[in-house]
């Protein structure tokens, strides 16, 4: 594996393939096929994606015991966030943002579970009143293309009923009148 590539790939000509299509789905891990890995700035450790990261060890910042994942710190007891999502291993001490593991969607959200529907997660006010596009959030933003249904940012559903980050929407209207 010194070239990096998995056992079999060996008999891969370069001239034989694309660049673009070198390795193809041969690399990554249970959640996603690519051809790259992460370095997490947290720390500094490589992992095939960020759910691996999440799936591997935790450290209590008061008494740094490295521990399998878990609320409680086995070494000091202290609570290593007080939202805590065993699913995703996430954790957060910030609770005014109201995070909620949404079962339906398999996805920890923010806003509070009152306010949002699942299977897209939009608000309430929505539910009767959007365009329905099946799984509008399990694509791309169409100008920065980060996948939408596990962001982080502000999301607006379009007249047409597709999905897109809300800055990147004013940003284009800014833009593009």
């Amino acid at each position: 594996m010194e070239n990096g590539f998995e056992p079999g790939m060996s008999n891969f000509r370069h001239e034989d393939v694309s660049p673009l299509d070198l390795g193809l789905g041969h690399f990554g891990c249970t959640h996603y096929r690519r051809r790259c890995k992460i370095r997490a700035p947290c720390c500094d450790e490589i992992f095939d994606c960020r759910h691996c990261h999440i799936e591997s060890k935790v450290i209590c910042s008061l008494c740094s015991t490295e521990q399998d994942v878990q609320q409680h710190c086995i070494q000091c007891g202290v609570s290593m966030g007080n939202y805590f999502c065993s699913k995703w291993n996430f954790f957060d001490d910030d609770v005014s943002k109201q995070q909620y593991h949404c079962s339906e969607c398999g996805i920890c959200r923010t806003g509070g579970e009152e306010n949002f529907f699942h299977r897209c997660c939009y608000s309430i006010l929505l539910k009767d009143s959007h365009n329905c596009v099946e799984r509008a959030m399990h694509h791309n933003c169409p100008v920065c293309f980060e996948f939408l249904f596990d962001t982080t940012k502000d999301i607006t559903v379009l007249p047409c009923g597709y999905t897109i980050h809300l800055e990147c929407a004013k940003e284009m209207k800014r833009h593009f009148h």
